[in-house]
């Protein structure tokens, strides 16, 4: 199955509807939204309460320029785009804002870059083909081959224009991985030795809010954040939810849901609702804090201080490069790894369970043996309680 298959879930347009427009008048209509917006296009289909979110959060952002978005990053020149995440969908939100229409996008993966430039090829369709056809012939060859080649007509003194895209190409590309790495080890240096705390949430998976007051520096700093942990691919795809308003009840309701996640937030008063997180990150001020619910997770010990040590020292080694810099956190991360693996034993089956007898025997300290343990849950190695 090709992978372009399993990620993309859906794709819609969306209208907003003016005044003196009669509905019945347009051609190859479906009226499923709201009196506002006119949902002209659906394929294949959308469950009503994501429609429904997805409509609110086009009503604020026509409203006003909202803090609450990260569209400032991915502005282009007639629009903006953003996204959010609700249960498992990542919904992608691409604006034309002076012909007052959007597409939606929804998938299980976390690319925005791509997903931005997909988008711009279906709207540059609709503005000059204004065909649902069209636009269904090049979503379903993007699903079967993997990339699609449209020939734009502009009428203009450019003629026709060839707008290519493949996957492939696009996804390799959504990172910069130079620039992450140096990101890391600002990140590093901007907080010190209270780095291991971010270091600490992220491998026992805790629930993690960030709050920044400046949507580039947010945005940067969260995708820096997965190269502290390498071993666990897919990371932001599974834990990362963005961009979530206050008062949204749809957003904050999933939240609570979930046991473990990485959220960001432009809200300042998020910090009030500890019952939210176990760590919260202030960019604004360079703080980190931790609930009192999860204050037992992170007593450190003499292993998380040495951890700390590690990361700053190579951090701010003149002679290191940002290279050397994530690999000593690799090195780091597999040493504890191999730590916890140490205390396993294998049972009848030929798999391998963590004994908590084990860890007891191991370290010495019930802080170290905590963490441990905690390690093993956020691995989801088996675990036997044999104490």
């Amino acid at each position: 199955m090709l992978k372009s298959y399993e990620t993309l879930l859906s794709i819609h347009l969306i209208e907003e509807r003016m005044d003196d427009v009669d509905e019945f008048m347009v051609d190859e209509i479906e009226i499923i939204g709201s009196s506002r917006y006119l949902w002209r296009w659906t394929y294949p289909s959308i469950d009503n309460d994501v429609r429904f979110f997805i409509e609110k959060r086009l009503a604020i952002s026509s409203s006003s320029s909202s803090s609450s978005s990260l569209s400032t990053i991915f502005t282009y020149d007639y629009g903006k785009f953003t996204f959010y995440k609700i249960r498992e969908k990542f919904i992608y939100i691409l604006t034309n804002q002076s012909k007052r229409f959007s597409f939606v996008l929804l998938t299980i993966d976390f690319y925005p870059k791509y997903y931005q430039k997909l988008l711009k090829i279906f709207a540059e369709i609709f503005l000059t083909e204004n065909s649902i056809q069209k636009l269904l012939n090049e979503y379903l060859t993007l699903i079967i081959m993997d990339r699609i080649e449209v020939m734009i007509n502009d009428n203009g003194d450019d003629g026709e224009r060839i707008l290519c895209f493949q996957r492939d190409n696009c996804i390799e590309n959504e990172f910069d991985m130079k620039k992450l790495q140096s990101q890391l080890r600002s990140i590093i240096k901007m907080f010190s030795l209270d780095v291991i705390l971010i270091y600490t949430a992220l491998l026992l998976k805790k629930r993690i809010i960030i709050y920044g007051n400046d949507t580039r520096t947010l945005f940067e700093f969260v995708m820096a954040l997965p190269l502290f942990i390498q071993h666990r691919l897919n990371m932001l795809d599974e834990q990362f939810i963005p961009n979530v308003d206050l008062q949204c009840p749809e957003q904050i309701n999933d939240l609570k849901c979930r046991e473990n996640f990485l959220s960001t937030f432009n809200d300042p008063r998020i910090e009030e609702h500890e019952d939210l997180y176990d760590v919260y990150i202030n960019l604004a001020t360079i703080e980190i804090t931790i609930s009192h619910r999860a204050k037992e997770t992170f007593m450190m010990t003499k292993t998380h201080k040495d951890v700390a040590i590690t990361f700053v020292r190579v951090a701010e080694k003149q002679s290191s490069t940002d290279q050397d810099v994530v690999d000593e956190i690799s090195k780091k991360t597999n040493e504890l790894l191999n730590n916890l693996y140490s205390s396993s034993s294998l049972v009848d089956d030929d798999n391998s369970v963590i004994r908590k007898s084990r860890l007891k025997e191991k370290f010495s300290s019930p802080n170290v043996e905590q963490f441990f343990f905690n390690l093993a849950m956020a691995e989801c190695l088996p675990i036997v309680n044999d104490t």
